[in-house]
């Protein structure tokens, strides 16, 4: 059976890994070594003292396989190929992105998370922003339409699969759910079957569709 891959981005000194391979009803089911032989557990952090402290920490989880340690960049992740990723997680490096006001880097690590994931993977991270704010500076606008203020800057009704059909090489899937103090948005990768996604969806009718938008634009403007 292939191992399963976890990428934690940006792992600094916590346990969150540790205890998601520990914790009963887990990642780990039930916890323990036999079930931990199916997961690997892989912390990222840009500091290399930061990864020799947590190499160190966690020396027996290295040893049996199921965690290991990348110094990597998450706005590129160059230790990671194409489409080797199960899942991502984070739990507060793009909270902190975002309140930083660096919505050019939040798109670069959307962008080099859905490269490493696998097609159907899961990039999920914990925030406390809303995401009335948030997700516009997430989602791209759909390629080939123009950025419409009326449509909140291209992300209408992004959460549905006919609408991310527009942009092929995302995201197929968006949801957020609320915690118990906290908010967890899951994202997940495009698998690839793009006339799965909306088979009615041809040239010529997104060509007719981005004509009427901009009629629409056209007729607001002389109002």
């Amino acid at each position: 059976e292939r191992k399963r891959k976890v990428l934690l981005l940006g792992c600094g000194n916590s346990k969150f890994g540790e205890d998601m391979l520990t914790i009963p009803g887990g990642w780990s089911s039930g916890g323990g070594e036999s079930s931990r032989q199916h997961t690997t557990i892989i912390q990222a952090d840009v500091s290399q003292r930061v990864v020799s402290t947590m190499s160190h920490r966690c020396a027996k989880f290295l040893g049996e396989g199921s965690m290991e340690f990348v110094q990597d960049d998450a706005t590129s992740l160059t230790a990671f190929e194409d489409g080797t990723i199960d899942a991502v997680v984070d739990k507060g490096m793009m909270d902190a992105l975002f309140c930083a006001s660096r919505p050019d880097i939040l798109m670069q690590v959307m962008k080099s998370v859905n490269r490493a994931l696998l097609p159907g993977g899961i990039y999920g991270f914990f925030s406390f922003s809303r995401p009335e704010f948030l997700l516009k500076q997430l989602l791209e606008p759909i390629d080939g339409e123009d950025d419409d203020p009326h449509d909140v800057l291209g992300f209408k009704r992004r959460r549905s699969r006919k609408d991310l059909n527009g942009n092929k090489t995302m995201w197929t899937d968006v949801q957020v759910r609320a915690l118990e103090n906290i908010l967890f948005y899951r994202f997940q990768k495009a698998d690839g079957k793009v006339d799965d996604l909306e088979s009615n969806d041809s040239s010529d009718s997104r060509s007719a569709r981005i004509t009427r938008q901009k009629r629409q634009r056209m007729q607001r403007r002389k109002l």
